[in-house]
């Protein structure tokens, strides 16, 4: 398994740096029931690959390929169902792009609160009404 950051300009080295956390490129689910999750995980793939924008990145080198915590807003990616959490793929210093909006995470939590919100009120009306 590679010991390096596979994001392009990125000096992350698995033995050297010790703060930082590597995390293998997602690979695409079969699960037979669960078509939904086949197809996230195989959305979710070609994200994390559109974010790494890497032309030498033959299929053999994407097996075993690892992005470090540096490029995610967290410091590590969401969950497979947060779709719309901006960790659901890289991209923080991805090595190409030099604009970065600080408040992408802070976006999505009011909008994640805005939903809740939005979901309680429609559950009081629910049984209000009946």
């Amino acid at each position: 398994m590679p010991s390096f950051c596979c994001v392009v300009n990125c000096g992350s080295i698995r033995n050297r740096d010790e703060n930082v956390t590597f995390f293998r490129i997602p690979a695409i689910l079969h699960f037979k029931h669960k078509t939904n999750l086949n197809e996230l995980s195989a959305k979710r793939r070609q994200k994390w690959l559109n974010a790494i924008k890497r032309a030498d990145f033959p299929e053999s080198k994407q097996k075993d390929a690892v992005v470090c915590s540096r490029h995610f807003i967290s410091g590590k990616p969401a969950e497979l169902t947060d779709e719309l959490n901006p960790d659901w793929a890289p991209s923080v210093n991805m090595g190409y792009d030099k604009t970065l909006n600080a408040n992408r995470m802070e976006r999505f939590e009011r909008k994640r609160k805005r939903l809740a919100e939005a979901r309680a009120i429609e559950v009081l009306l629910v049984t209000f009404t009946l």
